[in-house]
């Protein structure tokens, strides 16, 4: 259970806390001395005989320690489970609901990408070519473009104007016949009019990718008859890992040029 959004239901997710640090000795009593509580009450909890108080569910927010939203949807899961009401369970899931769709907002974990306006926008991804330039500067002898041509299999003349648009848009440098990126941090939010169209340019290069059937690539595609909870948890493990490569990717020394895409959807 790895944050508070892969469980439905708060005791479900400290059930899978408690499994995950069983190596750690007394770790499920430590856990009720975070709370203020002893440990048969907690016991109790886990098998939801009662259930904690919103400032219980705070306190073991900062024990855990839980933070952000990930804070506000755990207490959120105890509110839920303590609501008698059906009115009062139906506008809790509705915000149970939002904080789950901000947590997927790949752009709230991004705050370091850099903004281009929405025209700029829509020069960048308008072809799969300019992001796939714009990043293959940073590998060492992809600096002109000769170069740059013979490695994504390009004309010459569509490299050297593609460089220029960049030069405008303040993400490449000329300095003589040679070219440098000035920056390569750019990320668009899932509501943006460009994020459908960057997504298709390059499902699309996937697409013809797999008819080279390069070694050392990977290709999976996985139709699943499974529970909505369940792809809940698919969804966040998915979106971890887009975190944990975006940290492997940024210090990495630029060796190649290298695509990841993901995709998870309801058929």
């Amino acid at each position: 259970m790895k944050t508070a959004f892969d469980a439905s239901s708060y005791t479900e997710f400290l059930r899978g806390k408690i499994k995950e640090n069983s190596t750690i000795r007394g770790f499920q009593g430590k856990l009720a001395a975070g709370l203020g509580v002893h440990g048969s009450y907690l016991s109790r909890v886990l098998k939801e005989q009662v259930h904690l108080t919103p400032d219980q569910a705070a306190s073991l927010c900062e024990f855990l320690p839980l933070q952000g939203i990930e804070a506000e949807y755990f207490i959120n899961l105890v509110n839920l489970a303590r609501a008698s009401s059906p009115s009062l369970k139906t506008i809790l899931r509705s915000q149970l609901d939002e904080l789950r769709r901000r947590n997927e907002d790949l752009s709230r974990r991004f705050t370091d990408a850099t903004k281009i306006d929405e025209k700029e926008k829509g020069v960048y991804y308008s072809a799969w070519y300019f992001s796939a330039i714009h990043i293959l500067l940073m590998v060492p002898g992809h600096d002109s473009s000769k170069a740059i041509a013979r490695r994504l299999k390009l004309e010459e003349k569509l490299v050297k104007a593609t460089l220029l648009v960049l030069e405008e848009l303040g993400l490449a440098q000329s300095q003589g016949e040679k070219w440098k990126v000035r920056d390569g941090n750019i990320h668009l939010t899932n509501t943006s009019l460009w994020a459908a169209i960057h997504h298709s340019n390059w499902r699309q290069r996937a697409v013809a990718k797999i008819q080279e059937r390069e070694e050392g690539e990977v290709r999976f595609t996985g139709v699943h008859a499974i529970s909505r909870t369940d792809f809940q948890k698919i969804k966040s493990r998915l979106l971890d890992s887009i975190e944990e490569i975006r940290k492997i990717a940024g210090p990495s020394p630029e060796e190649e040029l290298f695509c990841v895409t993901v995709d998870a959807f309801r058929i």
